[in-house]
């Protein structure tokens, strides 16, 4: 966590609901994109968001946070959606998710939350050395790392729109997200870069 995410939340466990409101305004949009790819439901991925967001006001006295503060969001949500997808697996409103959906999306999140918002508003360049990187795919690998990244298609659906097997969606997933690894390593921690 760097400086200016410690006083972010310094701030907010004194209580500084301006500070809070721009971390949650900085946040919910995004999360809620990446809720709704687990979720399927943009109203249930909505509340998660919220309930996240809740949590932490509500706790934000004793709140203890170690790494960044959105890779701290990102994975609250994660765990959020992951639980709720548990507790509600038989209602027809959760579609079935693969394990290797489940994997592949915790992967990009280690990409995402490899460095913070603030870092990107910062640097403009790792968002066009990312853009580039993606472009930098063999095409089918980028059309379908596309659809599963930025539509939050399962490996099933995209196998069925692409009229491929689930398998080589997976083997594309993999081979994208190592590459995206490699062209990116210098934005990783040393231990995502491995």
């Amino acid at each position: 966590m760097n400086n200016i995410e410690k006083e972010i939340l310094s701030k907010i466990q004194e209580g500084d609901i301006k500070v809070f409101d721009f971390l949650f305004n900085s946040y919910y949009s995004i999360l809620c994109v990446y809720a709704k790819g687990l979720l399927r439901v943009s109203q249930i991925a909505e509340e998660v968001v919220q309930d996240v967001f809740l949590k932490l006001w509500n706790g934000r006295s004793a709140l203890s946070i170690n790494i960044s503060l959105k890779a701290y969001l990102y994975k609250t949500v994660h765990n959020r959606c992951l639980n709720y997808i548990r507790d509600h697996s038989t209602q027809k409103v959760i579609k079935e998710f693969s394990i290797d959906d489940i994997k592949s999306r915790f992967e990009l999140l280690e990409i995402e939350s490899s460095y913070s918002i603030l870092d990107e508003l910062l640097s403009d360049q790792i968002e066009d050395d990312l853009n580039q990187a993606i472009d930098s795919l063999p095409e089918q690998g980028k059309k379908i790392f596309c659809l599963c990244r930025f539509q939050g298609l399962s490996y099933s659906e995209v196998a069925e729109q692409l009229n491929i097997s689930v398998s080589t969606v997976k083997t594309q997933m993999l081979r994208s997200i190592e590459k995206l690894k490699g062209e990116l390593i210098r934005y990783f921690p040393s231990n995502l870069g491995n």
